[in-house]
């Protein structure tokens, strides 16, 4: 019984010390399934583990990957995802519907006034008028407070050219006052 008791001790120990083996053998299997993971998910889900693309999607339907640079009131720039270091595409904001962003988030694209439908800023069309009236500086006060507030929001306002043309007329006009009386 000695015996069968020492043979076990030494049939345990050595499986205490083939499970220790074993046992880092799996913790570096896990650290690699691991690491492996990462890189590989990385890959599949984001198409690559540095170059994140958008997808811009037309009115139409179709689909652009690309990088998106600029979006403005009109229009939005971008460059084609397999050709970052060509040229930089413009598309008309009104042709597309959305942006899905490599982030995840998605941006749905809404139409801004074009400027078919502004105001004229009633500033400079007086101003404009006081000026062919010869109304001397009350154009030059009339025409930079309209040009002003034209200046601030042009998606709403229109008459640029009112404003200039009564800024131009009120300094005319002062001139000539000045000068009449001198």
């Amino acid at each position: 019984m000695f015996r069968y008791s020492n043979t076990l001790e030494v049939g345990i120990l050595n499986n205490v010390t083939n499970s220790s083996f074993c046992m880092k053998k799996i913790i570096y299997l896990v650290v690699l399934v691991l690491l492996f993971g990462t890189f590989t998910s990385a890959t599949f889900y984001l198409g690559s583990p540095i170059l994140d693309c958008d997808v811009i999607t037309m009115k139409d339907g179709k689909d652009i990957e690309a990088k998106v640079l600029e979006i403005s009131t009109t229009e939005i720039k971008y460059k084609n995802c397999g050709n970052l270091e060509g040229p930089t595409i413009s598309v008309l904001r009104k042709e597309v519907f959305s942006i899905k962003y490599a982030n995840g988030t998605k941006e749905i694209i809404t139409t801004t006034n074009d400027g078919t439908n502004r105001k004229v800023e009633g500033l400079s069309l007086t101003s404009m008028i006081l000026g062919i009236l010869g109304f001397g500086p009350l154009p030059l006060i009339f025409g930079a407070i309209g040009l002003s507030k034209i200046n601030k929001n042009p998606e709403k306002w229109s008459g640029k050219g009112f404003a200039l043309a009564g800024l131009v007329l009120g300094i005319l006009w002062t001139v000539v006052i000045i000068i009449y009386l001198i």
